[in-house]
């Protein structure tokens, strides 16, 4: 049963990944970027419930991103992805600096799941 989870978050994972892409293509960087947080938040609640027995289904992306980031053990460049994703935007809807989401959502992946 897990492992069919698994399988269908990675799935999940890759088609916000898909729709990320496809709107950044056309310009809509706000869709864009909601996608990859939404790819990011399927990764980070694979990861709490493989790491940390975490199941609530009804957390949202930013409270799970938010429980990640105060874990400890993180290296630097994983603290960073996540910092990345909880990002505000300016009155402008711009991030304060220049990341692209959708890398960091893949590279997130990898770092804690494997999934490439």
């Amino acid at each position: 049963m897990k492992t069919e989870i698994y399988k269908n978050s990675k799935r999940a994972f890759k088609h916000e990944i898909e729709r990320a892409r496809a709107a950044s293509e056309i310009g809509n960087s706000g869709m864009a970027r909601v996608c990859a947080r939404r790819a990011a938040g399927i990764v980070a609640g694979v990861y709490l419930e493989k790491r940390m027995g975490l199941t609530e289904k009804n957390t949202n992306t930013i409270k799970k991103l938010k429980i990640l980031k105060e874990r400890n053990d993180f290296d630097l460049e994983t603290k960073h992805l996540i910092d990345n994703f909880l990002l505000h935007t300016d009155s402008n809807h711009n991030l304060p600096i220049n990341v692209n989401l959708i890398d960091d959502a893949i590279r997130l992946a990898s770092i804690l799941l494997g999934w490439n």
